[in-house]
């Protein structure tokens, strides 16, 4: 069953202004082209399990999990217009997008 939040998220990524097109490739598979995704460019990321004030800038790519076969690897690649990104680690999982931090 479709909600009306799984519907404003759809719409959100679907939005010219918030989404682009990506092909996402996992490491052991076979390419998805044509979905969609968030990029946020010059993020500030702090690495998890540390208490220290340590931060570096990153970037960061989202999807729909739905439009997955599964929760992206270390090394499925997203590939947006000439740029490849490789996930390096998950930010966040809700369960209905993923949030991955790439390079």
């Amino acid at each position: 069953m479709t909600t009306a939040f799984d519907t404003a998220i759809r719409d959100i990524f679907n939005d010219e202004n918030c989404g682009v097109d990506a092909v996402y490739t996992p490491v052991d598979g076979v390419a998805l082209p044509a979905i969609r995704v968030l990029i946020d460019r010059n993020v500030l990321l702090q690495p998890s399990g540390m208490d220290a004030q340590v931060v570096e800038v990153g970037t960061t790519i989202e999807a729909i999990l739905e439009d997955l076969p599964a929760e992206p690897n270390r090394g499925d690649k997203f590939g947006i217009g000439t740029e490849t990104f490789t996930v390096q680690s998950i930010a966040e999982n809700d369960g209905m997008t993923v949030k991955a931090i790439v390079t």
